[in-house]
């Protein structure tokens, strides 16, 4: 079995299909990764709780940069969700 895959040229077999194949070919590649992207974007996350993860995700560094002092700036503390100077 590896010998036949050793075997085949994948570029000379492009080479020699002509383009009354290969429009056709290549048009059902497109469709076919396109049906893969639909599945996929089925499959996983949808847009609400994208915006969740991401909202939930954003306060979670806030307060990790409120309590973790070597991340601010030199003079500066975690107020409002901005640094200021202190005072």
């Amino acid at each position: 079995m590896i010998d036949l895959l050793a075997s085949l040229n994948v570029v000379e077999a492009w080479n020699e299909v002509s383009w009354e194949d290969a429009i056709p070919f290549m048009l059902t590649i497109i469709f076919l990764y396109w049906v893969k992207v639909k599945i996929d974007t089925r499959a996983g996350m949808g847009r609400k709780k994208q915006r969740q993860m991401k909202k939930l995700m954003i306060e979670a560094l806030h307060e990790w940069e409120s309590e973790v002092e070597y991340l601010g700036k030199e003079g500066h503390e975690w107020k409002d969700g901005k640094w200021v100077p202190k005072p």
